[in-house]
């Protein structure tokens, strides 16, 4: 498979977390919240350079630990630290 059909990463959308510990706003539905054009010919081959962070949900993942406490990190299954 060519880069050009594999790589999906978009630098211009905000993801929600999969580990967040909570959601700081409601989700607010619009088209820049998709990595694709809606409406475009090639479908979800097309690629939506819009920043969608005024419509994504904020996440809260992380705390800054008390002095002295050891930090442990979750990672992805099948990731190595």
């Amino acid at each position: 498979m060519s880069r050009r059909m594999d790589n999906r990463f978009n630098p211009n959308k905000i993801v929600l977390d999969p580990y967040a510990k909570a959601i700081g706003r409601d989700l607010r539905w619009d088209d820049s919240l998709f990595g694709y054009k809606i409406g475009d010919p090639k479908i979800d081959l097309s690629f939506d350079t819009r920043d969608n962070a005024a419509f994504a949900p904020w996440a809260l993942s992380w705390t800054m630990p008390s002095p002295g406490v050891m930090i442990m990190l979750r990672t992805h299954p099948g990731t190595r630290p």
